[in-house]
């Protein structure tokens, strides 16, 4: 995807194919990953500017639209909801949010905001320019290029994929 990306824009969504299954053994039954679950696992956030006007077809067309765009970002949400999460550059008063392209110049900084801490890191045309721990994002950008920022929380045991999301392109 970063490979493409370099070319044209490209937007990553993702979702879980929810089958609970229900098995038994003898007498014991049991559902094998349960929609609750499920549905608390990977997600796509879809970034709107303003509420929902609980009007299906608006709505409708206003959610493709920025999905379309690649106003969104996924998330496996079942160790700690991704709600909050934001990823942006801002030149002076010009922002650009993810899915936008922007002609490169200096004074670009890419910034991202999270709920809760997380391991940063910064994808450049598929290869990591930046990382950090904490909950803020400051990067200057250096140079052109397709960004997208990945994040991952760690305990004692794993690291744990959390956040991706689209990309912001200067060409």
């Amino acid at each position: 995807m970063d490979q493409l990306a370099q070319k044209r824009k490209v937007v990553a969504i993702g979702a879980t194919d929810a089958h609970a299954v229900n098995v038994q053994y003898g007498p014991f039954k049991r559902c094998i990953f349960p929609y609750e679950f499920l549905f608390r696992t990977v997600n796509t956030h879809v970034l709107l500017d303003g509420e929902l006007e609980q009007r299906l077809v608006l709505d409708k067309d206003r959610i493709y639209k920025a999905l379309g765009n690649g106003q969104c970002f996924v998330a496996f949400d079942y160790y700690q909801s991704a709600r909050g999460f934001r990823y942006w550059a801002e030149k002076g008063r010009e922002l650009a949010n993810m899915g936008e392209e922007r002609s490169y110049e200096p004074g670009w900084r890419l910034k991202a905001v999270l709920p809760f801490k997380g391991q940063i890191s910064l994808i450049r045309n598929g290869e990591k320019v930046f990382q950090d721990y904490g909950k803020e994002m400051n990067y200057r950008v250096k140079e052109s290029g397709a960004y997208r920022v990945e994040v991952t929380m760690k305990n004692k045991l794993m690291i744990k994929p959390w956040i991706y999301s689209n990309y912001i392109y200067f060409r």
